[in-house]
């Protein structure tokens, strides 16, 4: 997805299609590449920035996805209130048009999101550009590519209590991956 930093006003975005989120999932994330290259920004604050929001209730209310659920590449900074920017008083991904180079791979950042809180769900993301009316000249825009949504299973393990003939107790431990053993 690429959207371009305009020279206006204006609010880009790109809806996923519902993705469940599976109750009792380990350590469920939300995974993309993310370039952002936008207007000049000032040391503190952003002029044009993108944020995702998330939504559990198919599009009606979307929430902002917090700082503090940004594993990886967190947002840069708050974007600037008072030039228009639809977004302003958020914080957002900005960075200055001379950051990086597209077709370096490491000029992308890799965003990890906590899904972890979201178990149980059927979730929507948007990414979402916000653009203020201020214009410094030719940008790369922000571009998102690679998103998944994936988490770890551990293995389960039964357990058995076993009582032998001598009236010893052991417990034998099976697992889904085929590793098992007794502990007495």
């Amino acid at each position: 997805w690429h959207a371009v930093s305009l020279e206006d006003v204006g609010d880009q975005r790109l809806i996923s299609p519902e993705i469940s989120v599976p109750l009792g999932a380990s350590a469920p994330t939300l995974e993309f590449r993310n370039f952002a290259s936008f207007d000049t920004s000032t040391s503190s604050e952003c002029f044009d920035a993108g944020i995702l929001e998330y939504s559990i209730d198919s599009g009606t209310n979307w929430n902002l996805v917090p700082n503090s659920q940004l594993l990886a590449a967190p947002y840069t900074y708050p974007i600037i209130e008072g030039l228009s920017n639809p977004l302003g008083g958020l914080d957002g991904w900005c960075n200055p048009q001379s950051y990086g180079d597209l077709e370096d791979s490491a000029s992308w950042d890799r965003a990890v999101v906590d899904l972890s809180g979201l178990q149980g769900n059927n979730v929507q993301f948007r990414f979402r550009l916000g653009s203020d009316e201020s214009y410094f000249g030719e940008t790369l825009g922000w571009r998102i590519d690679d998103v998944k949504v994936h988490s770890c299973e551990l293995p389960t393990a039964n357990y058995t209590l076993q009582v032998n003939s001598a009236g010893a107790a052991g417990v034998a431990i099976t697992s889904t991956s085929g590793h098992g053993g007794t502990t007495n």
